[in-house]
């Protein structure tokens, strides 16, 4: 694999993985603190982006993602970790948040 196709490959499951990390704090932001929606929405859009510029470019080049990406995804949606992650999360959020404002 050419070194170009691997850090396009890369990026899109990078791309992946953040919006089904987002979407799932989302799910549960929207649930128990919908204080932080907003901002968690407006992160999520670049990522959005972000995940469509790569896998335009892997089509481009006919090159496919990491076949693992779809092992990881299932993974996520199956896990009840959701939640106990979510709070660790929601601090370092709150942390995001509150830095700039402070800087």
């Amino acid at each position: 694999m050419k070194e170009i196709e691997y850090i396009l490959k890369l990026d899109h499951a990078g791309g992946y993985g953040a919006i089904n990390i987002y979407s799932a704090q989302l799910l549960i932001a929207r649930l128990f603190y919908k204080d932080i929606v907003f901002k968690l929405e407006e992160m999520l859009s670049p990522e959005r982006e972000h995940y469509k510029t790569f896998n335009n470019l892997l089509l481009a080049r006919s090159t496919r993602p990491f076949s693992t990406i779809k092992f990881w995804a299932e993974q996520c949606e199956t896990s009840l970790l959701y939640k106990p992650i979510f709070f660790m999360v929601k601090r370092s959020t709150e942390f995001a948040i509150w830095l700039p404002k402070k800087l």
